[in-house]
């Protein structure tokens, strides 16, 4: 049993622009974690998350920025990096070996829910994520992206991410793309 109470989350309804001025960016905390679950099942169900893991990757230095509106207390996205200073050997690519850098920042995954798409808030997690990255020390940042997420990879290389090449292998059954920034 998870340790917050989940509850249904009902739908959005952003149909005005002028919602958007009670949209913020902030650390995510463990009090969000019912929520981050379910959007981490919405956004990425080949991921098995619950509340109470949501709340330990928090305790245990996982880095949550939230996309929320203010007004309805509402979180709309997400993103979430860890820190590592050994390169990860399932990183390496037919292109190339996994990366070696002191610290490096493993985005584990971005979202932001349909209703405010468009609207550039993808870009804004990740830049607040990648500065809060830069000032701990991180010498680059990695992320993992499915090869067809043309929309995901077009934000990455316009935030200065390159492509590091093609997974050896394939994770949940598809092929994916290892992008890395240098800062």
């Amino acid at each position: 049993m998870d340790r917050l109470n989940p509850k249904p989350v009902e739908p959005l309804s952003l149909s005005q622009p002028s919602a958007y001025p009670s949209v913020s960016i902030r650390r995510g905390t463990t009090s969000d974690s019912v929520r981050l679950s379910q959007l981490t099942k919405r956004f990425f169900p080949y991921i098995h998350v619950s509340a109470d893991h949501v709340f330990e990757r928090i305790k245990n230095g996982i880095v949550y920025f939230v996309l929320e509106m203010k007004n309805k207390n509402e979180i709309l996205g997400f993103i979430d990096f860890e820190l590592n200073s050994e390169p990860n050997p399932r990183h390496a690519t037919n292109e190339a070996s996994p990366l070696q850098s002191p610290k490096t920042a493993k985005i584990l995954g971005l979202c932001v829910v349909p209703e405010v798409q468009g609207h550039g808030w993808g870009k804004k997690l990740l830049a607040a994520a990648l500065d809060e990255a830069n000032a701990l020390g991180c010498t680059q940042a990695v992320m993992l992206v499915e090869q067809s997420n043309e929309k995901a990879i077009s934000i990455y290389e316009h935030a200065g991410f390159k492509k590091h090449g093609k997974l050896a292998q394939k994770l949940w059954d598809k092929d994916v793309l290892l992008f890395v920034k240098v800062f």
